[in-house]
């Protein structure tokens, strides 16, 4: 019994990262003055052929515009990437916004993701690319949304 225990705390550690991602969008999907579209991978390879090479499994977006769940979705936010161990790849500030691309190496249980944020004093916007793709793939998925 004590053996079960141990395996069953070990894999939950493990598979913990995963969901702290997936529950800071469910958290938020469903509150006021927030928008929630969630796009499966499927559908983008039928609606952009020519990124029919493009592995990706799905595309959350969250558009919260609601002032006063700002502070509390950046603080979960920051801990989500803290947690998940995102690496900034470019960060710009211009005037009231702030626009940030982290992407998640993947590993041997799941694809590489991508995290984009754009915040402002009035709203900030989430988007959580999780496939496996280059650089220049992106740009192309990016300027097709």
């Amino acid at each position: 019994m004590k053996r079960r225990f141990i395996v069953l705390l070990a894999g939950l550690a493990y598979i913990m990262p995963a969901v702290a991602q997936q529950t800071l969008f469910d958290r938020y999907a469903e509150k006021q003055g927030v928008t929630y579209v969630n796009i499966n991978g499927e559908i983008i390879k039928t609606l952009l052929p020519d990124m029919s090479n493009i592995s990706i499994k799905e595309i959350n977006i969250l558009d919260i515009d609601n002032r006063e769940l700002l502070q509390s979705i950046d603080r979960d936010l920051q801990q989500c990437i803290k947690d998940e161990k995102y690496k900034q790849l470019i960060k710009t500030v211009d005037s009231d916004e702030k626009v940030c691309i982290l992407k998640k190496e993947k590993s041997s249980d799941s694809p590489s993701a991508f995290l984009i944020t754009v915040q402002s004093k009035d709203d900030t916007q989430l988007i959580w690319i999780i496939g496996n793709m280059r650089k220049e793939e992106l740009e192309k998925l990016l300027k097709n949304l």
